[in-house]
């Protein structure tokens, strides 16, 4: 419970630095929520989990921060934009980073996830729709069989605007179930738009993003609210990566050797731990006065953990996320 408090407080206080300059723009809207009609599948009959990705080809330009974009992977309740630099659109997911959707059917997929491409040349949406997902158990509030939501992400070739339009939904969750409703757009690693606050009316801002986050809206927003989110034409693209950083750790991805190597002079001593997507403490370490470290993650599963670095009085002082594939 102390190692919470102490993340949630190291999260908030990095709120707001670059509010002043922000590269997105948002409001929100209530409007008419309608399935995709003559949309094409992407998951067929496939049924997916929290894992799931798989591309899109759209064929227009979508620009984010100067960078075109004609595809996309669609993910467990998100997209990503493969490329340079770290953008993706996360809608559901744990605190940790990891999704929390997955098909409600077992066999044969019950969540159909579609795309449609709609309007001439140069004025072309990208719609994707996840429809009848269900979500991962995860705690006792939480009824894999029964509760679902519905929910769409449109792209504008006009003028690089997005819109999450939310449908229907099905829940009986308890208050730990808002952990998991966080729309984040991570657009400049290690900073990402976030909205918080009231599901169907959020405040919004452009964070110092460090997990996990607790930016989190307080249930699913109801049928027929659209969050927009409008590119901010005079925002000037400052690469916030961290020249500061106190430690180097990669490779990253990698095949479980992880490398830290300390950019700080008085070599203190610092504890290293890993976690899974769940939160669960996964490897526990330390940084004894020497440079440089070796953790060896090789016999841990492929996917995705986070690592923190704390001084001796227990604060956090670095975060990364890290993946491991074994083969």
């Amino acid at each position: 419970m102390k190692f919470l408090y102490t993340i949630f407080i190291f999260t908030c206080l990095s709120i707001s630095i670059f509010s002043q300059n922000i590269p997105y723009y948002a409001n929100t809207e209530l409007i008419s929520y309608e399935d995709l009609s003559g949309s094409t599948t992407i998951n067929g009959v496939e049924v997916w989990n929290s894992n799931y990705s798989t591309p899109v080809y759209f064929n227009f330009d979508f620009e984010i921060l100067g960078q075109n974009y004609t595809s996309l992977n669609v993910l467990a309740g998100g997209i990503e934009f493969a490329g340079y630099g770290d953008k993706e659109l996360m809608l559901i997911h744990t605190p940790f980073g990891g999704y929390f959707m997955k098909d409600r059917g077992s066999s044969l997929s019950e969540s159909p996830i579609s795309y449609l491409i709609e309007g001439q040349e140069g004025e072309k949406i990208l719609k994707i729709e996840w429809k009848n997902a269900g979500f991962e158990e995860w705690a006792a509030e939480f009824d894999p069989d029964n509760d679902y939501t519905n929910f769409q992400i449109w792209l504008f070739e006009e003028d690089n605007h997005i819109e999450i339009h939310w449908g229907k939904s099905m829940s009986g969750y308890g208050d730990t179930f808002s952990d998991f409703i966080d729309p984040l757009f991570f657009i400049d690693d290690p900073f990402a738009f976030t909205f918080f606050g009231t599901a169907d009316n959020p405040s919004y801002d452009y964070v110092y993003y460090s997990e996990p986050t607790y930016f989190m809206i307080d249930a699913l927003p109801s049928e027929g609210i659209v969050y927009n989110l409008y590119p901010n034409l005079e925002y000037t693209n400052i690469n916030h990566a961290s020249s500061s950083s106190l430690f180097e750790i990669y490779p990253v991805p990698s095949n479980g050797f992880i490398n830290i190597k300390s950019n700080r002079f008085d070599k203190s001593n610092y504890n290293i731990e890993v976690y899974d997507i769940s939160g669960r403490l996964c490897y526990k370490s330390n940084l004894c006065k020497t440079e440089s470290k070796v953790l060896d993650l090789s016999e841990y599963q492929t996917g995705e953990y986070l690592l923190y670095i704390q001084n001796s009085e227990g604060t956090i002082i670095e975060t990364k996320k890290i993946s491991i594939i074994n083969q």
